[in-house]
């Protein structure tokens, strides 16, 4: 494999999944502004939190507002799952495997989310993994508009 074609696979996988991890990130100070009803609350409660303090934020305002999201219980679970998938690869070291002639032949990852193993231990990175969960993080970004309709407070008549 060329190497500046896989180090360049790595790259942009990763940037893909910054870049749309991000997006959702903002999503979830929308969705925490509109269980508030008031967006720029909703920016001056969750700005400074994490995502899962955003997330964990958001599930406890859904549980006191009892609004009901059986329709979007896999939908905050994918919300929760994508969070470790970016955290393993955005978290991790990276490092480059190079052959006798100083050529690429690989990427290695290890996985720093793990502090107290005994051993160090690298695998081969694969750059169609990382741009999965780039993928599966933009799908959720992209039905976000959806889960902010189900968490509207119903409009109530005069």
């Amino acid at each position: 494999m060329e190497k500046d074609s896989l180090y360049n696979d790595h790259a942009v996988a990763i940037g893909r999944l910054s870049i749309a991890f991000n997006e959702l990130e903002q999503y979830l100070l929308l969705a925490i502004g509109t269980l508030l009803g008031d967006p720029t609350v909703g920016v001056v409660v969750g700005g400074d939190l994490t995502y899962a303090q955003r997330l964990a934020l958001i599930n406890k305002l859904i549980e006191h507002r009892q609004i009901d999201v059986s329709n979007l219980s896999d939908f905050l679970s994918r919300l929760e799952n994508i969070r470790g998938e970016r955290n393993r690869y955005l978290h991790s070291e990276y490092e480059l495997d190079l052959d006798d002639n100083e050529e690429l032949v690989g990427v290695l990852v290890k996985d720093n989310r793990r502090r107290r193993a005994k051993t160090v231990s690298f695998t081969v990175s694969d750059p169609n993994e990382i741009m999965r969960a780039a993928r599966e993080a933009r799908n959720l970004a992209s039905a976000f508009p959806f889960m902010l309709d189900q968490l509207m407070p119903p409009i109530k008549e005069a």
